[in-house]
């Protein structure tokens, strides 16, 4: 994974970096679903492939607990699709590949917004019963 992850993020940064890390990431479990699984463990901070992920996201200008959340959200917005790709999980007959770059580009949003005003004013508005 972390090989197919290198050759992806390779030359690119931020947004570009993301959708080319999803989409490789999305390949590798669809062509290698038991290593895939292995992949899902937490990993170490010595972990190649999240050495690789960072690297790339380097550019949205996040570090420490930042950076780590920056990639936790969209790992797992990206495992849950694949995960429900993989099962049969989505059953309207809506293109695949659609949901996949829509959910990418819902990534993509938050991740600039970060840029800005993060966290967004409105979260110390909700309910902290509803965020768990």
């Amino acid at each position: 994974m972390a090989t197919r992850l290198g050759r992806a993020a390779t030359g690119k940064a931020d947004d570009v970096a993301v959708v080319a890390l999803a989409a490789a990431s999305r390949a590798f479990a669809t062509e290698r679903p038991g290593l895939y699984a292995a992949f899902l463990r937490a990993p170490d901070a010595s972990d190649e492939a999240m050495a690789i992920v960072d690297a790339a996201l380097t550019g949205y200008g996040l570090r420490d607990d930042d950076a780590i959340h920056a990639i936790r959200g969209p790992r797992g917005l990206l495992h849950g699709v694949v995960a429900l790709e993989q099962g049969g999980g989505f059953g309207l007959p809506l293109d695949p590949d659609e949901r996949f770059r829509r959910s990418i580009a819902t990534v993509i949003a938050g991740q600039n917004r970060r840029h800005g005003d993060w966290p967004p004013a409105e979260v110390d508005q909700w309910p902290r019963h509803a965020i768990p």
